[in-house]
């Protein structure tokens, strides 16, 4: 998929910055891509072990909670040859109960999403896509963590879907790609946003979002965008440490959490 990708990719960069037509299928190799950076990280590999412990503790509770819990026992001694005390038992039953434990995973589960990857390309493709086009000395980051993911607040008791997310993407350092909702009304599902003098604002809020979901790194074209999101986040600390920034990071935090 990558060789292939690799082959395409060129092309599509050139007509976005030259705004030529972009075919669907080259909407659908880029999607490929993201789908792909998003899947092999380590993001997903944590939220796939994240979800994999919740589920197993929630198996546990119900085993444990009923009262053929103690046959768990008397199998495992069975099998083992051991005796499990009672005390033994009732520390375990209790640790199972409140799910106050910890769980390793291999990553098996992550490596099964490859099998899915299309259908998550599928997903990033029928999203609406804003391609912004920095023609500013400013240019965009990417990070360790190359698709970024921000959450609207839900609506429902539900979690937002995948395509109510929003997901950012710098496919260069003068191509960043905005992908959420799709909306009918506003036709097309690719547009492009030239960024030109009057806008390095905008490159920067762009650049901050990216930055702030990195694990550990950065990336950058020119030093100075890098320095940009540094005075940026300082400003951000010393403004949210005021009382009427605390209020916004309280309003903020709630809608970033749903």
């Amino acid at each position: 998929m990558e060789d292939e990708i690799g082959k395409k990719i060129d092309l599509i960069v050139s007509k976005l910055l030259n705004n030529e037509q972009v075919l669907d299928e080259e909407k659908w190799t880029v999607a490929l891509l993201m789908s792909m950076v998003w899947v092999r990280g380590p993001a997903m590999r944590n939220q796939v072990n994240k979800t994999s412990e919740q589920v197993l503790k929630h198996i546990n509770e119900m085993r444990f909670s009923m009262l053929s819990a103690e046959k768990i026992f008397d199998n495992y001694d069975k099998e083992t040859g051991k005796t499990t005390s009672p005390e033994v038992r009732e520390k375990i039953k209790e640790m199972m109960l409140t799910k106050d434990y910890s769980l390793d995973f291999s990553n098996e589960q992550h490596l099964m999403m490859f099998d899915s990857i299309e259908k998550f390309a599928n997903l990033f493709y029928h999203q609406r896509w804003l391609v912004y086009i920095s023609k500013l000395p400013q240019k965009f980051v990417t990070s360790d963590n190359p698709l970024t993911v921000v959450i609207p607040k839900s609506k429902t008791i539900y979690p937002p879907s995948f395509m109510e997310r929003t997901h950012y993407f710098a496919l260069t350092p003068e191509i960043c790609i905005e992908a959420n909702y799709p909306n009918d009304e506003l036709g097309k599902k690719l547009k492009r946003k030239t960024l030109l003098r009057g806008s390095e604002k905008e490159v920067l809020n762009l650049n901050t979002i990216m930055g702030n979901q990195a694990h550990q790194y950065i990336y950058a074209k020119e030093k100075q965008d890098l320095e940009d999101i540094m005075v940026e986040v300082k400003w951000q600390q010393e403004y949210f440490a005021t009382p009427e920034g605390k209020i916004v990071k309280e309003k903020l935090d709630a809608e970033r959490n749903g």
